[in-house]
């Protein structure tokens, strides 16, 4: 090896040496934590991106929704106005058009470049468009606020990857139905006929509502029931999350999970209750039921607390503990 390449291994195992130094100093400096580290990376990708914020006014009556949409938060709010507004705050390269079609207001991403917009908008539209860089969100998300004049509609359809989803209970509605892939959602509008969610990961958190019949399908996240009335039957499967039910009546129970835990507590049901799960516990408390059944493999099964059971107990676990209070 001559003396020049000896003189630049020695130089670039000095500038590796320097750079560790400096990356333990920064560490140290930082309690050995390193998510200031990936804070500021993040950070420095979310700014970079220019936001802008799109107004619809809709004058034309609907009495349908549908929302298709990818990465963003998604608000329903009552409006004072005679008129719908559906405001878009996205990222500029994102368009979304909103039209009233067949009795149904539709917000959709569009995926290419969109025409100009009086091709993908039809009267009576009114659009007002501002870009900033330095606007944001709440937390910095896509958001899709939707303001209605009125409390009642039809059906609400909504078909999105990302972003969380609220529906409060100002609003009454005959059906609905959520997709998404990664969302939490608070539902609380009652409901006449069917609620079906199906979500992949997120939690789910319904409250203070009625409906004909309630189905739920996660695969990852949490989901709790709380003062929901449902005349006829509930249907709940979650891969991995818990289910809590509180202060919830309803006719019939099928809820299936395989690592989270069951909870039911202040039940009415003077029907069946099914429930069943692979390695999570099954508690029931302080509720009044009619027939339960009641099967995990290793977790541990508890009916106590002034549980009132008038038809038949079933209950079967392979390596838990079962107690039942009388």
């Amino acid at each position: 090896m001559d003396r020049n390449t000896k003189k630049w291994l020695i130089i670039a195992t000095l500038l590796v040496l320097t750079g560790v130094i400096v990356l333990l100093a920064t560490l140290s400096l930082n309690n050995w934590d390193n998510t200031e580290l990936n804070l500021y990376v993040n950070k420095t990708q979310t700014n970079s991106t220019n936001f802008k914020t799109t107004t619809f006014d809709v004058g034309e009556p609907f009495s349908n929704i549908s929302v298709k949409s990818s990465a963003s938060d998604l608000i329903f709010i009552k409006s004072s106005e005679p008129t719908t507004k559906v405001i878009t705050y996205i990222p500029e390269n994102l368009e979304y058009k909103v039209t009233v079609d067949e009795n149904t207001l539709k917000i959709e991403e569009t995926k290419d470049n969109p025409p100009h917009s009086s091709e993908i908008l039809t009267l009576p539209l009114k659009i007002t468009i501002s870009s900033s860089s330095d606007s944001k969100s709440e937390n910095g998300f896509p958001k899709i606020t939707v303001y209605l004049p009125k409390s009642a509609y039809d059906s609400l359809h909504i078909d999105k990857t990302s972003g969380k989803i609220n529906v409060p209970g100002i609003f009454n509605l005959k059906n609905t139905k959520i997709y998404s892939t990664s969302s939490d959602i608070e539902y609380k509008a009652s409901t006449k006929d069917m609620i079906d969610i199906d979500i992949t990961s997120g939690n789910i958190y319904l409250s203070d509502l009625t409906s004909s019949s309630l189905k739920i399908s996660t695969t990852s996240g949490n989901t709790k029931i709380h003062t929901v009335n449902i005349k006829n039957d509930i249907s709940i499967d979650s891969t991995s999350g818990d289910i809590r039910l509180e202060d919830v009546s309803f006719n019939n129970l099928n809820s299936s999970g395989v690592s989270g835990d069951i909870l039911l507590y202040n039940i009415e049901s003077p029907g069946s209750i099914t429930l069943e799960s692979t390695s999570g516990n099954i508690n029931v408390e302080n509720s009044k039921v009619h027939n339960i059944k009641l099967n995990t493999i290793s977790g541990d099964i508890n009916v106590v607390k002034n549980t009132t059971v008038s038809g038949n107990t079933q209950t079967h676990s392979i390596s838990g503990d079962i107690n039942i209070e009388k």
